[in-house]
């Protein structure tokens, strides 16, 4: 049986803590998807999710955690907080302004009902999950709010009735979540956030087309850019090399218009483009063949005979 305590995957770390020790992790499974394993649950026993972002880099992060396929928790951490690379506990919900309830392994409620035979709920019972995404924080803002009186802001989890298990769709889940009795907080000053992120997957361009065409179509200007005294069958010249450009957006488009058909467009375009680039090309490289086959013939000054002229044979 594997000895191994916490998931590692990508830079981040995730366990589950008893008594403050980590339990141990069964059959762990690692893939593109996640990580998973199973942990050995004891009904009645008090639990906390932990996590950590282990890789050093430049970018923020955000957990957000589900019990039983329902969120409870979410957070953004950044650089600027200066605890990034801290390991974060928890271990309770909040479930109104002043009272906060705690998360606890239960034992399956099972039944025999074939009412609760084909529920969908029933897929997430038993599962504990920890989703880390990576991101980078543009801007930060700190918000101070002041509980003012005992009235839910609509944060607040809902505490449900436990889901029921059939007992032929069991399949091993021996544990399901639930929670403890109130554990009540003082009114008080809370800190809020408001943020505005760039994610990873926004980094990359959406279109990429190759620099000449872009020329071609006059997206992209060479070093000398159409002055206003140019005429409109000028074209814009290459860049010579080791110059650089200013590229501009390929495209802009608003939230009425069809995405298909302008992508579509584009591409048809950019196909008509390429095999005119690819024409060009090839009458280049048959002029270059041409003038290189004209410099292998060896030329000489024509002469002609005069009658009397003595030509010397000896060189």
């Amino acid at each position: 049986m594997s000895t191994e305590s916490k998931l590692i995957y990508k830079g981040f770390e995730a366990y589950i803590s008893v008594d403050s020790n980590p339990l141990p992790i069964i059959r762990p499974v690692y893939s593109e998807q996640g990580a998973i394993a199973w942990v050995a649950s004891e009904a009645g026993k008090a639990f906390s999710i932990c996590y950590c972002k282990t890789l050093r880099d430049a970018k923020d992060y955000e957990a957000t955690v589900y019990l039983d396929g329902r969120q409870i928790y979410s957070c953004v951490h950044t650089r600027r907080d200066g605890n990034i690379s801290n390991v974060f506990e928890i271990s309770d919900v909040r479930v109104s302004p002043t009272e906060r309830k705690g998360f606890i392994f239960s034992k399956s409620v099972l039944t025999d009902d074939d009412a609760h035979l084909n529920n969908p709920a029933l897929s997430d019972v038993g599962e504990i999950k920890v989703v880390l995404q990576r991101f980078k924080v543009t801007k930060q803002e700190r918000v101070m709010k002041e509980d003012k009186d005992s009235k839910s802001d609509g944060n607040d989890f809902q505490i449900h009735e436990a889901l029921k298990i059939h007992e032929k769709s069991k399949k091993g889940l021996d544990h399901q979540i639930e929670y403890s009795e109130s554990i009540t907080r003082p009114k008080g000053r809370r800190s809020r956030y408001s943020y505005h992120v760039f994610f990873d997957d926004l980094e990359d361009p959406v279109l990429s087309l190759p620099k000449a065409v872009l020329q071609a179509e006059r997206i992209v200007l060479g070093p000398k850019a159409l002055d206003s005294s140019s005429g409109p069958d000028e074209k814009p010249t290459l860049p010579r090399d080791g110059e650089n450009e200013e590229v501009k957006p390929i495209v802009s488009l608003s939230d009425n218009e069809n995405l298909d058909g302008v992508l579509d467009e584009m591409l048809e375009r950019e196909r008509a483009l390429m095999a005119e680039l690819e024409n060009i090309r090839g009458q280049k490289r048959a002029r270059e063949d041409t003038i290189e086959a004209s410099k292998r013939v060896k030329l000489e000054p024509i002469s002609h005979f005069v009658p009397g002229e003595v030509i010397d044979l000896t060189q």
